[in-house]
């Protein structure tokens, strides 16, 4: 597999691939494949790397296959505008391994077998490699999961960011967690089509314990947010009228147009 050089010049005195390359490229190759549903894509060496999410019914996705040996361009030298071009080789398994998120130069964040994502030196993943990268897929659901069920248990899932502003702590990732381990049903804050309040004055949905919007921190529930914003609440609520004066001096008199 060959990357070329960059288009935004014109490449010069790049030597060919010898054959030797090219036989390098196709021996010892890794196979990515996934055990999860989600697709990962990541941009090393030049080029975006896509390894396909698990479809629906099947245990494994297909391999994204890295090559023994990957070829890439990078600048040799320059000469005013144009520039010449060298070949720069990356061994295939530290290339996976920087692929997956498992390589030394890649935070813990970035990990992907916590995904259900796995390498295999076969283009047919194993039965035990599999259900190994399924269940470190299944223990980060599980994580999420509770992780859901703290958030909704203290205070119905939503967050109180600086300034009273308050947002859902439960998100995508929680949701297709429940999903996952099939207990979106019995989860409240993970219910199927949940009804929203709509916000009067940007029509975003939110939950139907929201004090104030979470797009533009509308107030949308008075009671909820005199319970839990008291003092945000004192400046957004409406202040009542004052009672008019008595009828005196001839204030409030109806004119001789109105009598």
């Amino acid at each position: 597999m060959v990357q070329t050089g960059s288009t935004h010049s014109p490449v010069r005195n790049l030597p060919p691939l010898t054959n030797k390359q090219r036989r390098d490229a196709e021996i010892d190759k890794v196979y990515i494949f996934n055990a999860g549903p989600r697709e990962h894509r990541t941009d090393i060496c030049g080029k975006r790397w896509t390894i396909p999410g698990c479809p629906e019914g099947q245990d494994v996705s297909e391999a994204l296959v890295i090559p023994g040996a990957f070829y890439f361009t990078d600048v040799a030298k320059v000469h005013g505008m144009e520039v010449d071009y060298k070949w720069v080789t990356v061994d295939g398994s530290e290339l996976a391994k920087d692929i997956v998120g498992t390589s030394a130069f890649r935070h813990e964040s970035e990990n992907l077998t916590r995904y259900g994502v796995f390498m295999s030196s076969e283009p047919v993943a194993t039965q035990e490699e599999i259900e190994a990268a399924r269940q470190q897929w299944y223990d980060r659901c599980d994580e999420k999961v509770r992780e859901a069920d703290q958030a909704y248990s203290l205070n119905n899932g939503m967050e109180t960011l600086p300034g009273g502003r308050s947002i859902s702590a439960i998100n995508k990732d929680h949701l297709e967690a429940a999903k996952v381990l099939g207990v979106e049903e019995q989860k409240a804050w993970a219910k199927k089509n949940p009804k929203l309040m709509t916000c009067d004055e940007c029509g975003t949905g939110n939950l139907p314990t929201a004090a104030f919007c979470k797009q533009c921190d509308n107030m949308l529930n008075a009671e909820a947010a005199q319970r839990k914003f008291p003092a945000k609440y004192a400046e957004r609520a409406p202040k009542p009228e004052a009672d008019a004066e008595p009828t005196k001096r001839g204030y409030n008199r109806r004119t001789p147009e109105a009598a």
